[in-house]
């Protein structure tokens, strides 16, 4: 009887344990840009919300993911040497839900590069990440950011996404070229 009631617990466990799973992955490709994206305005043919609109640069969550981290890496070439930690590009952050619901603007805000070399000519990590935060909770919010400011590699944090299908992020260069990062690439990772 005893032994039953053993096995029984172990099996509980074994299924609260992987019920209880967070999954994680390696760092993915979320984007590569040159240039503006096209945003998406809700109003014009083909860049509304509705998820027939969903641009093909969103990438899949994965099942499980509590939350997306992003980074950023550009590359600018330095108007003085060592002159790349005011380069910067605008950014928005969209999730898809499901397949019938809306892209939701969960955050925007601007990605500007520090020192941290990437290895590539001119290639510098993200070291300040700005944001708004679209989705705020009254109790805190879904989104945050780690290591800013810190010339090393700011991640830009958004919590609460379970259940979301897609992300997607849109870049905004700017129109001066004394700012402006040449290409920006963003990867992202769950949690």
């Amino acid at each position: 009887m005893k032994i039953r009631w053993f096995i029984i617990g172990m099996l509980l466990i074994l299924c609260m344990g992987a019920y209880l799973e967070t999954r994680q992955h390696g760092w993915l490709l979320l984007k590569t840009g040159t240039s503006d994206d096209t945003a998406l305005d809700g109003t014009t043919s083909g860049l509304t919300y509705v998820f027939s609109d969903k641009p093909s640069s969103a990438k899949p969550v994965e099942y499980g993911w509590n939350g997306v981290d992003i980074y950023f890496k550009g590359v600018a070439t330095p108007i003085l040497p060592g002159d790349v930690n005011e380069k910067y590009v605008d950014y928005k952050v969209y999730i898809w839900k499901n397949e019938s619901g809306p892209g939701l603007l969960w955050c925007y805000g601007r990605a500007t590069m520090g020192t941290a070399v990437t290895g590539v000519t001119n290639g510098y990590f993200v070291d300040t990440v700005t944001c708004t935060d679209v989705h705020a909770e009254t109790e805190g919010t879904r989104v945050k950011f780690t290591d800013s400011g810190n010339n090393r590699v700011a991640v830009l944090r958004l919590g609460d996404v379970r259940g979301a299908k897609w992300v997607n992020i849109e870049y905004d260069f700017p129109t001066d070229g004394n700012v402006a990062a040449t290409s920006m690439t963003s990867e992202y990772t769950g949690y």
